[in-house]
């Protein structure tokens, strides 16, 4: 049994691969669905002013949904409708709205595709997760973004070597973006650990947990499935130092409650 807390956690925490949404859409050349109405052109700007202010994302909200009502074809509508409702927690009307975004779109859109993927793991949809995932590999193949959607949602769906696969190309474009942060890269070594563990690769995936400590050594997911390791690395030899370690992670985990009782059953030390 893997415990995977992994998808939520990284969802709901700040996530450093997004790429920022803000970006001027008061004319025309800034909109993917275009419109020739100077009014809701304006509605854009206020609707964008009220969104970069956390306290304004209610007035945000209605403002694009106000476009909508006008003009049910404007794809950026529905997608800044949606950021509306992702800041107000309405995660379920959120993904609805990006998922229109995503539809309506006349062209592949990053953002769009992006932003209803992480919709969509917010609301454990997985299987739809991965399918926009694959289509930002597709379309953008020089973003990461892609990459490490499949190899964290790999943990979930379960096709390991895809998501062994894709931690390798993810870790190599973010180099490419020069966007490899600390934090970026002990998420990556996290998800890899937790795949060579599915794997049944233990030694390996030990040296990727220990690689994601610094940030995520507190975290369930690591806790858990460190714990996991270490036990299997005891069954296999029998050396007191997995022992320990497995014991001690184990003893590391604050909320028990969250995890099945069965999970710690199965740690037997003989």
């Amino acid at each position: 049994m893997i415990v995977r807390f992994l998808i939520i956690f990284f969802v709901f925490n700040t996530n450093a691969f997004s790429q920022s949404t803000k970006q001027s859409v008061y004319t025309n050349d800034n909109l993917v669905c275009k419109t020739e109405d100077n009014e809701i052109l304006a509605l854009y700007g206020k609707g964008m002013m009220a969104l970069e202010n956390p306290e304004y994302s209610n007035i945000a909200g209605k403002i694009f949904f106000n476009i909508i009502k006008k003009d049910k074809d404007l794809c950026d509508a529905y997608f800044y409708t949606g950021k509306a409702l992702t800041k107000q927690g309405k995660d379920t009307a959120a993904y609805t709205y990006y998922y229109y975004a995503d539809s309506i779109a006349t062209q592949p859109v990053f953002e769009f595709k992006i932003s209803l993927a992480e919709a969509a793991l917010r609301i454990e949809n997985v299987g739809l997760a991965r399918r926009k995932y694959e289509e930002v590999k597709r379309y953008f193949p020089d973003n990461p973004e892609g990459y490490y959607g499949i190899s964290l949602t790999a943990t979930s769906i379960g096709d390991v070597v895809e998501g062994l696969v894709n931690t390798d190309l993810a870790f190599r474009k973010y180099k490419d973006y020069g966007e490899v942060t600390k934090v970026t890269e002990q998420q990556i070594y996290l998800i890899r650990a937790i795949l060579l563990l599915m794997n049944t690769q233990y030694e390996e995936s030990i040296e990727c947990f220990e690689k994601s400590k610094e940030h995520y050594g507190s975290t369930i997911d690591y806790l858990t499935n460190y714990a996991l390791a270490c036990y299997e690395m005891y069954l296999k030899n029998k050396e007191q130092k997995w022992k320990d370690k497995s014991q001690n992670a184990l003893l590391q985990i604050q909320d028990k409650t969250k995890i099945k009782k069965d999970f710690f059953e199965r740690f037997i030390y003989e």
